[in-house]
């Protein structure tokens, strides 16, 4: 006797009843357009020229959709295609429909609320040549009181099949009240569904305001900002911004879009974001670096500038001042040859090879005591150290600024937030554009960055007139990453899975099987790591170390490894760049390290506790099973012969990077060998929509 099952997921064993598929031969799907139901890896960009974005759509097809979406799209469980969806799958999965409500703000001219569906009879697995060509198929809304088709609940269309989708019929689906849930549009023949597509609930839709912020980089920074009329600004096209963002891109997710009427004019010092910048020899035009650290760090100072610039006044000046102190005192020298003592002199690499030899030295003395003890750290006879200048450029530089009147001097700079009701674009002048994260073996200059998810982008000289690139800026501004960036997903669709328990009628109980299998995969590396530190030991010093002996001097190598190790990367993390906020974070550095000094001495002293006693007991518990299951060899392996004929489930999916989806609004127009013909953006997927509205909310105001 035995059983199959997976561990935490009993539900998914064999199954007795798997589900019958209908015995229609053919199945009906739903296209956007006529060009894009003809299937070729040219119907998408510019190449359809009867779709442009004006309705979102959202069909999965693994010629534009990177791998692993499938898990975004619901299965139509009672059909399967006969095409191949994806590599040797044949789900249906629905495509997802977008519409307004009609007399709604964002769609006041009812130019949203309707769609016309091309429709397309296919063939499904259950096809046989003596099957029709020729069938009259019903198309029903769900909901007729708030979704109809050629505006009715029900319309019905003869469709043929036809491999090249030629002259296709089309169903008009209008939305013709707001609805909060998902609706479904189904194809039926003699009352049995084959077709589906669902349309996305629009009962709650936004509305973005723009704010733009118009920079231009001279010698000083300004105290206050300046409202000019965005219409004044030549370089913001306010009516291409909002056809691009209200017809063809943010409307898909029920995002409508304002620009703000009043326009920040602000100046900032050049001087104070040379760091981030690259001036060109051969054009002497100024371009952001590609280093995403120092993109990170763009953004974190132009925010610092902008904030303080909307506070005004002496907040402002107080802000410039006591950069200024900071940098003429030489407190920042000071922590420069601070982080280059602890570089030279605490820089542990924790992977090296005899790890047990650097244990036992580790407990015979306290090293960052010692480094901090060091003369050329701190010297109390003649103050030389590099911790004692430290010491003495901060006391010149307080007594400075205090003098000045000058007040919470530990504090960070005094800013106002920037306002969270709203999406700000930053428009540069005096930067050309940026460099792309490279593809391949292309690296091109792109015309803007942003963050994801802050709310806020930088549009640089090259993108000024590009409102299909601003949109792509904001829509990262509203938590979307690129399509072609590498993630990991869960995906439901079948495929292998190998972690089943086996259970060959053991004396053992159900939990003690559970709680085996989660040992094994969560104390795996632990375990390890304790036999690999024994082997060690012993060829150091020829002993068979004690189990409890081994845990817990591998207890205390651990636990000052990390110590050390966070030590170490706060230092690296010391930039000493030109803000008096930098100060502040050396202050709090220089507290975590006295601090990780005096628990030196502690973790020296440590003890076998409880944590031991869980660990003994996993262990035993994990050989009594291992040695048990290996007294059965055989039928283990007829079991796993078994299984083969099992339900199968693929979970962990990567989602490979690509950049072929040829508009959607988070690609770039170019791939690893150039630019890509026929490029145009115009779509964004259903988890886009689902992401924007999520993420980008807290920028939104609520449509009524």
């Amino acid at each position: 006797m035995f059983q199959i099952f997976e561990v935490g997921n009993e539900s998914n064993s064999f199954i007795n009843n798997p589900l019958q598929l209908s015995k229609s031969p053919h199945i009906v799907s739903f296209y956007r357009s006529q060009i894009q139901a003809e299937k070729k890896s040219s119907s998408y960009g510019s190449n359809d020229t009867s779709y442009n974005g004006e309705f979102g759509f959202d069909r999965f097809d693994d010629s534009v959709v990177a791998d692993g979406m499938m898990k975004h799209y619901e299965i139509l469980k009672e059909v399967e295609s006969d095409e191949k969806t994806y590599k040797k799958d044949h789900s249906y999965l629905c495509p997802y429909l977008s519409l307004w409500p009609p007399n709604v703000e964002g769609n006041k001219k009812n130019t949203k609320n309707k769609a016309k569906i091309y429709v397309a009879l296919e063939k499904s697995t259950e096809f046989k040549k003596e099957n029709a060509t020729q069938v009259t198929i019903d198309f029903e809304s769900e909901d007729d009181k708030s979704v109809v088709i050629n505006g009715k609940k029900t319309a019905s269309l003869s469709l043929k099949l036809d491999d090249k989708h030629t002259n296709l019929p089309y169903i008009e689906v209008e939305c013709i009240a707001e609805f909060d849930k998902e609706i479904a549009v189904l194809a039926k023949v003699s009352n049995v569904v084959i077709g589906k597509m669902i349309l996305y609930p629009n009962k709650e839709r936004y509305k973005a305001l723009i704010q733009p912020v118009y920079v231009s980089l001279g010698t000083t920074t300004s105290t206050s900002k300046l409202e000019v009329p965005t219409s004044s600004i030549s370089d913001i096209d306010e009516v291409a911004l909002l056809d691009c963002a209200n017809n063809h891109s943010l409307n898909q997710a029920y995002i409508y879009a304002e620009i703000a009427s009043k326009t920040h004019k602000i100046e900032l010092k050049k001087s104070e974001l040379t760091d981030f910048l690259e001036t060109r020899a051969d054009n002497s035009k100024t371009y952001l670096y590609k280093d995403g650290k120092k993109r990170s760090d763009f953004n974190k100072k132009v925010k610092e500038l902008y904030t303080a610039i909307l506070a005004g006044g002496n907040i402002a000046k107080e802000r410039v001042r006591k950069d200024e102190v900071y940098q003429s005192s030489g407190v920042q020298q000071a922590i420069l040859n601070f982080r280059v003592e602890l570089k030279s002199h605490f820089n542990h690499n924790f992977t090296d090879a005899n790890r047990v030899k650097k244990a036992q030295k580790l407990s015979e003395k306290t090293e960052l005591n010692n480094f901090w003890m060091r003369s050329d750290v701190n010297d109390s006879v003649t103050g030389s150290g590099a911790y004692d200048m430290f010491l003495a450029k901060e006391k010149s530089m307080l007594a400075t600024l205090k003098k000045e009147g000058i007040s919470d001097l530990d504090k960070p700079h005094q800013t106002i937030a920037i306002p969270t009701d709203r999406v700000h674009v930053f428009y540069f002048g005096g930067i050309e554009a940026s460099y792309a994260e490279p593809i391949g073996a292309v690296n091109k200059l792109v015309p803007g960055y942003t963050g994801v998810g802050g709310g806020i982008s930088y549009i640089f000289e090259m993108g000024f007139k590009m409102p299909d690139a601003i949109l792509h800026e904001i829509a990262h501004g509203l938590g979307l990453g690129h399509t072609f960036e590498e993630k990991i997903e869960y995906n439901d669709k079948k495929g292998v899975r190998t972690d089943f328990f086996v259970n060959i009628d053991l004396d053992i109980t159900e939990q003690q099987q559970k709680s085996y299998e989660g040992f094994k995969e969560n104390d795996k590396k632990m375990f390890e790591a304790i036999e690999d530190w024994r082997k060690e030991y012993k060829q150091e010093n020829g002993i068979d170390l004690p189990i409890e002996d081994a845990y817990l001097s591998y207890a205390k190598y651990k636990t000052l490894s990390f110590s050390y190790q966070s030590i170490v990367k706060e230092g690296e993390k010391i930039d000493a760049t030109p803000s008096y906020d930098d100060y502040l974070l050396f202050k709090d550095f220089i507290a975590n390290l006295q601090l990780t000094i005096l628990s030196e001495a502690d973790i020296s002293n440590l003890t076998l506790d409880s944590s031991f006693l869980s660990y003994s007991k996993k262990l035993a518990l994990i050989q009594d099973m291992d040695k048990r299951l290996s007294e059965h060899p055989q039928e283990i392996k007829d079991l796993k012969k078994e299984l083969k004929k099992a339900p199968e489930r693929e979970v962990n999916v990567i989602v490979h990077p690509q950049s072929d989806t040829m508009e959607n609004y988070m690609d770039y127009d170019f791939d690893d060998t150039g630019n890509k013909q026929n490029f145009e953006r115009k779509s964004f997927y259903k988890e886009q929509w689902e992401i924007m509205r999520k993420i980008g909310s807290k920028f939104f105001t609520l449509l009524k």
